[in-house]
């Protein structure tokens, strides 16, 4: 078996530091705590530390194991599998060496990089003489490693400085957990006439905002693959 690694899993290692250069010898790790040194400070340690690691083991049953092992105990006994499992895999892929750096701290296995490119990336390019509108694109899960809250804040501060900026829009693409509140607080700051919040966009309708904005925006500090870049450089 072969796995496609988009990272080592956050809540059992810590994230690696968004300040590592790809080219660097790579994170090291805790000799006291067996996780990734973070680098970057505690945004990268909470970057990935919400998702579920072990999809196997229900919540209920996770907390009765933490209650008889007791923290530090169950997250060796995790992480114990954890490397047992990958050390029985034939091979691993990561999304890039950023990835690859982690996995080999991690599990100390070689790494084959291959990069996620989209197929259509070529498509995200405007034709010629596309006229590009007055919108602003941000595109993501809307979570907190990807800092939403912040783009609206900035947004706000942009428009009170600016006055010509409010001919413009913020067109934010993307769902998850923080679209509530990030509703909430647009209409709190005033922007609701600015700001306009999408969902489910097919993915020719995504192409097209991508095609038509006069400026994308990413605020990810940490990302395994920056997929957003490198389709809004189009």
């Amino acid at each position: 078996a072969v796995w496609n690694c988009h990272e080592p899993p956050g809540t059992l290692y810590g994230a690696a530091a968004a300040s590592r250069a790809p080219e660097a010898a790579g994170p090291a790790l805790d000799s006291a705590t067996g996780g990734l040194v973070p680098q970057g400070g505690t945004e990268s340690l909470r970057f990935y530390g919400t998702r579920l690691f072990w999809r196997g083991w229900s919540r209920l049953k996770a907390r009765r194991e933490i209650r008889r092992m007791g923290a530090r105990g169950w997250l060796q006994e995790m992480r114990s599998r954890d490397r047992a499992a990958v050390g029985s895999l034939s091979g691993i892929l990561a999304n890039s060496r950023f990835t690859a750096g982690n996995v080999r701290a991690v599990y100390g296995r070689d790494v084959e990089v291959i990069y996620p490119v989209p197929p259509d990336l070529p498509s995200l390019a405007p034709p010629p003489g596309q006229v590009k509108e007055p919108e602003i694109l941000w595109v993501g899960r809307l979570t907190p490693a990807k800092r939403p809250r912040i783009l609206l804040a900035a947004w706000q501060r942009a428009l009170d400085a600016e006055e010509r900026l409010r001919g413009f829009r913020l067109v934010i693409v993307g769902d998850g957990p923080l679209r509530p509140g990030l509703l909430a607080q647009a209409e709190r700051l005033g922007l609701t006439r600015s700001v306009e919040m999408l969902h489910g966009l097919p993915r020719r309708d995504l192409v097209e905002r991508y095609r038509r904005a006069l400026l994308a925006v990413h605020l990810g500090v940490t990302e395994p693959f920056g997929l957003v870049p490198l389709e809004a450089e189009r």
